[in-house]
C-alpha cells in the first residue's frame, strides 16, 4: 500500500507519516488529541500511534510512503488509519502541521 501526500513545503527537510488502528483511542486517552501543548494550535492528532514511517520531500512538495502488507485473509476488513506530519515553519511554534485523516479497509 501506498500513502502519497502533495502540497507540502519545498525545502524541509522531510515529513511523516503516523499509521494507526484506532481514531478513536490512543495510550490510554480519547482522539482526537488536540496538539495545542505542543506549540500546534489548531492541529489535532487523529489516529493512534502504532506506525510512523519518514519520507523525503521532492523538489515540487510531494512524499509517499510505502506500506508492505501481509498476504493474510486474518487481515481483510481490517481498517488502517494515516495522517501526515509536515513541516510548515511560519505555521506556529513547533513549525509542524498535520493532514487530515485518513481511514482505509484493507481488501482484496
Amino acid at each position: 500500500m501506498t500513502f502519497v501526500g502533495a502540497n507540502l513545503l519545498t525545502g524541509q527537510p522531510g515529513a511523516l507519516l503516523a499509521v494507526g488502528l484506532s481514531n478513536q483511542n490512543w495510550a490510554g486517552g480519547p482522539l482526537p488529541l488536540p496538539l495545542d501543548a505542543i506549540g500546534m494550535p489548531g492541529c489535532a492528532l487523529q489516529t493512534s500511534l502504532e506506525l510512523i514511517l519518514s519520507s523525503g520531500v521532492s523538489g515540487v512538495g510531494g512524499a509517499s510512503w510505502d506500506l508492505a502488507l501481509p498476504a493474510n485473509a486474518q487481515f481483510l476488513g481490517v481498517q488502517v488509519f494515516a495522517q501526515m506530519i509536515a513541516a510548515e515553519p511560519a505555521a506556529n511554534t513547533a513549525g509542524l502541521v498535520v493532514s487530515r485523516p485518513l481511514a482505509v479497509t484493507l481488501g482484496w
